[in-house]
């Protein structure tokens, strides 16, 4: 919106205020493939997700710029993709800031110049490795654009670090319209949506295996620094290398398997769960059987688990 103020006086005290508001011209788009709560084609229902598919779905039916931000691996595009019919669909382009330092910034900069030169969306991918250089020329850019233009800008931001104050002011002129994907430990609950997606993605057409419980205990309590990304390459690991129905302990890698121990234990606790975490590896995660090895009941079993590794109960 504009606005304009202007004083009332009488030539000497100025006694009140006018203050004019106009309403700036936002032409609606007709966006078929997204839907109010949800994007299409992704995965997910927890309150995280669905805050942000509303607030994106919201963005995407003005004509405001739009900085689409979060860690790596969160999925930036694929949101993207959802909300504007992905890279292949018509009248999206996508120009990777990263290429930046390979073709020179005069030359990255007329690539960007010729997509804004017609109406669609420019889809602008990691913004925060430009350079100041191209940062400061691509801000030029975007002011010199006209008020009648259609084309549309969208950037990806990868949180990390603290950007140059050139990349900075770049991000806060993208940043009118803001969209923050959440990281995967925070939408936890939409594992078993993501895991039968990326299971259909990725296994060539056979059925979804059944993931037994302590599977997914394990895959609910890892911190996922990858996020999505780092899911998507443990179903093909697994996808690859697993060879019955079920999904147990022994198929997901080792960092998930083998959860941290509780800080602070001695060398004795520590060769204690390190011996229980063996036996239950040696089964497949069954408790029952870990504990009979290790000659001990399964609930003396539990409760060590507790006190040393609660990472694995």
């Amino acid at each position: 919106m504009s606005a304009r103020l202007r004083t009332v006086d009488d030539g000497q005290i100025v006694f009140g205020a006018v203050i004019e508001i106009e309403a700036a011209n936002i032409r609606p788009r007709r966006l078929e493939q997204v839907t109010t709560g949800s994007l299409s084609g992704l995965a997910g229902d927890s309150r995280a997700w669905q805050r942000m598919s509303e607030l994106a779905a919201r963005y995407a039916a003005t004509d405001l710029p739009i900085l689409v931000l979060g860690e790596r691996g969160v999925g930036k595009m694929s949101v993207i993709d959802a909300v504007f019919g992905g890279p292949r669909g018509d009248g999206v382009a996508v120009v990777d800031a990263a290429m930046e330092t390979t073709d020179g910034a005069a030359s990255w900069l007329a690539t960007v110049r010729c997509h804004l030169q017609g109406p669609g969306v420019l889809v602008i991918r990691h913004i925060e490795t430009l350079s100041d250089r191209a940062a400061l020329g691509l801000g030029g850019i975007l002011d010199a654009r006209t008020a009648s233009s259609d084309g549309r800008v969208v950037g990806t931001w990868t949180i990390g670090g603290d950007p140059r104050p050139a990349v900075r002011a770049l991000i806060e002129r993208l940043a009118v319209a803001r969209v923050e994907v959440p990281p995967l430990r925070q939408r936890r609950e939409d594992l078993p949506a993501l895991l039968d997606s990326l299971w259909r993605r990725r296994a060539d057409g056979r059925p979804s295996p059944r993931w037994n419980q302590d599977v997914m205990h394990a895959l609910a309590r890892y911190d996922w620094p990858g996020n999505v990304r780092e899911l998507d390459g443990t179903v093909r690991r697994i996808a690859a290398c697993m060879t019955g129905p079920e999904v147990h302990l022994t198929d997901l890698p080792d960092e998930i398997r083998r959860q941290p121990l509780r800080a602070g234990l001695s060398r004795l606790e520590q060769l204690e769960a390190a011996a229980i975490r063996d036996a239950l590896e040696a089964h497949d995660g069954n408790k029952h059987r870990a504990a009979h090895e290790l000659g001990i009941s399964r609930s003396t079993l539990y409760r060590k688990l507790e006190a040393l590794a609660p990472g694995l109960v």
